[in-house]
């Protein structure tokens, strides 16, 4: 598949808590085509505000998914970390 620079893109925004979501200070880069450096689309530029954000709502995912992980563990089953696979 080719792409000229003619076509155009959405941007591409963070993805937090779920979400799209653009970045706090407005700021988007150019994402280039490495082989002629036309421009593919823009891509959201992270501050430490988009940062702080994506680490809150991980650590709030996080304390909720880590209480599912007791439901495998009296299943009988091994997760693939106690199988030696990591």
């Amino acid at each position: 598949m080719s792409t000229s620079a003619a076509q155009s893109y959405d941007s591409i925004e963070h993805w937090i808590d779920g979400k799209s979501t653009p970045p706090e200070g407005g700021k988007y880069f150019p994402s280039l085509n490495p082989l002629d450096d036309a421009v593919l689309t823009d891509a959201a530029a992270g501050s430490v505000e988009d940062i702080n954000k994506a680490v809150e709502n991980a650590h709030a995912a996080f304390a909720t998914f880590r209480n599912t992980l007791s439901l495998f563990a009296g299943s009988g089953s091994t997760t693939q970390h106690q199988q030696g696979r990591y």
